[in-house]
């Protein structure tokens, strides 16, 4: 019988979470993104899975002037995100848990098993087309930092009206927000934020007010257009964008890729779920660096790479690393 509990206990201390992959959202792409990704037959594979579900070659996809459409962001930011996870993958280094900000959880439920590649493409396209119809001009996104949730969420109750709405979209640190609406209603509370000592309060380059209520009809669409998918139960934990828990169910997953455009974003509550649940060690997938930095901001016991800034075989090594050190504690 001791055995058995010796050996019970084992096991459950070998699933225990360590490593989580981060797939980052819009606003990360840049110009030569997908011509950047690594030489490696998995990244080569995946960019031609891409471009025989699109009918045209992928690559043209980041050009500073196609860069500019949300459709080729996203669709960048998707397909590098899933070229780095089967990278990692035929490496033999695979995570524990799975997290992705905005369209990022599209890469990630892909990582987690939940749900092909190809099949999503085509929602990306879906997805970005709404989201920069349904707002053309006149809203946007806003970043404010230095101020607390509590300061914040007072700004935009105090600034929001029918006729220049705005709204908390994403919580991505303990004082780091990100507000969506109209542009007037982002002025106002700019400038407020301005004059309450926030060290940065501006603009985003972003022209769709992501996460937030003004993008329920995009939301309810995409629902509809992603039904008729095949999901399947996830392999290792994805982390939900609009609420910050650990999801295992294809159904609940399905339910956060679609609609988690009409939802803040709890960044900040996700990485802490991780880190409770024991993950030390945080790998951003391409493009960009942000996330890994929020970790490091946040988390400062944990250890945070992005992937376009780590050789793959230092990578390799520093997840061996922590996996192994999982089996000792």
């Amino acid at each position: 019988m001791g055995n058995e509990v010796l050996t019970n206990r084992a096991a459950s201390l070998v699933r225990r979470l360590r490593i989580a992959f981060l797939f980052p959202g819009q606003g990360e792409q840049y110009e030569g993104m997908l011509h950047a990704l690594s030489d490696h037959p998995a990244a080569r594979s995946t960019m031609q899975e891409a471009n025989a579900v699109l009918g045209k070659d992928s690559y043209l996809l980041d050009s500073k002037t196609a860069l500019q459409s949300t459709v080729s962001a996203q669709l960048c930011i998707f397909i590098a995100g899933v070229a780095f996870a089967r990278v990692m993958e035929s490496e033999g280094a695979m995570p524990d848990a799975v997290a992705g900000l905005s369209v990022g959880a599209f890469a990630a439920a892909v990582t987690a098993g939940v749900v092909d590649f190809a099949a999503l493409l085509p929602v990306i396209h879906l997805r970005a087309e709404m989201m920069e119809s349904a707002f053309p001009v006149g809203y946007g996104l806003s970043v404010i930092l230095g101020l607390t949730l509590s300061e914040i969420s007072g700004l935009v109750r105090e600034c929001h009206s029918a006729n220049d709405p705005v709204y908390l979209a994403n919580l991505n640190g303990p004082r780091q927000f990100v507000i969506a609406g109209s542009v007037r209603g982002q002025n106002q509370v700019l400038q407020k934020a301005k004059a309450l000592g926030a060290g940065k309060a501006e603009p985003l380059p972003v022209t769709t007010p992501s996460h937030c209520p003004l993008l329920k009809g995009v939301s309810h669409k995409l629902l509809n257009a992603i039904s008729d998918i095949q999901f399947r139960q996830p392999r290792i934990p994805y982390v939900s964008n609009r609420n910050a828990r650990l999801l295992r169910s294809a159904q609940a997953i399905l339910e956060d890729v679609a609609t988690n455009v009409e939802y803040p974003v709890y960044w900040y509550d996700s990485m802490t779920i991780l880190y409770e649940q024991g993950v030390r060690l945080f790998v951003e997938a391409p493009p960009g660096q942000s996330l890994s930095k929020l970790v490091v901001e946040s988390l400062p016991e944990c250890r945070a790479l992005a992937f376009q800034l780590t050789p793959l075989r230092s990578l390799l090594y520093r997840m061996a690393q922590e996996s192994k050190s999982s089996c000792l504690d």
